[in-house]
């Protein structure tokens, strides 16, 4: 398929991502969080897990008012939760978004026009694959089962990814039974349209590394079309921390494959 036309392009996609470093450093913009917000932290028994989504938090509000254009300031976003926890926009544009975060590490998908999930999980030093292979479907199975072993649990954090951010997506969390989800034919660094649980969605998955991120894991997310698209337009925001907060941008146009 050739290079698209800019009519045929009819999704942008924001993704921002912010280092273990540079999420650390987001903790100096709290004048941007709201009383709930405090009183959603306060619910957080983990001091590890509430340093984590503080930084989301404030990430999120600085990456929604750039999506915008700054037409609503950061501080000015309220948010609720579906039945299920899905978070979504209470007051404000009607704009998409998701959220993850894995350690210290904080990402945020923003898709204006339709339903996005995200997830991000860095390798861990050690990976085990005992007791994992219950979350994979039988043919993903079938495909890692040939893999040496190190390539094995890579296959496993790239699945996951893909299957939280189906089921982010489709607002469903972890209420999904993940081996029921075959998503074995997703390439990797494609834009893929696969049907998933009678669902079209369009599928991307890489590593962490394929975007200049030093940590080893994975990336994916999934959004839900409104209707056939050929392309989309993604923007890469990465945060690091260099004598201060540094954002640097990488745009790149996705072909959907079939």
């Amino acid at each position: 398929m050739g290079k698209p036309k800019s009519q045929d392009i009819s999704v942008e996609i924001d993704l921002w991502i912010a280092s273990e470093t540079a999420a650390s450093l987001l903790r100096g913009f709290l004048e941007n969080l709201t009383d709930r917000d405090w009183d959603h932290f306060d619910s957080l028994r983990s001091p590890d897990v509430r340093n984590a989504a503080i930084a989301c938090r404030v990430l999120l509000r600085v990456a929604l008012a750039s999506a915008m254009g700054g037409k609503v300031s950061p501080r000015d976003w309220e948010f609720g939760r579906t039945a299920l926890g899905k978070p979504f926009v209470e007051r404000g544009p009607n704009v998409h978004f998701s959220i993850t975060y894995a350690g210290a590490m904080t990402a945020i998908g923003i898709s204006p026009a339709c339903p996005i999930g995200l997830d991000i999980e860095p390798a861990p030093p050690r990976t085990s694959l005992e007791g994992m292979q219950i979350y994979l479907h039988p043919e993903e199975r079938r495909g890692a089962r040939l893999l040496p072993r190190k390539f094995k649990e890579s296959a496993f954090l790239r699945f996951w990814t893909l299957k939280e951010a189906f089921a982010k997506s489709i607002g469903e969390g972890l209420n999904l039974d993940f081996a029921d989800i075959d998503l074995s034919s997703v390439p990797v660094g494609k834009a893929f349209l696969g049907r998933v649980m009678s669902r079209q969605a369009i599928f991307y998955t890489s590593r962490l590394r394929d975007w200049g991120l030093s940590a080893g894991g994975w990336l994916s997310f999934a959004i839900m079309p409104p209707e056939e698209i050929r392309a989309f337009a993604l923007t890469l925001h990465r945060l690091e921390a260099e004598s201060g907060l540094v954002e640097s941008r990488e745009r790149r146009t996705l072909i959907v494959e079939r």
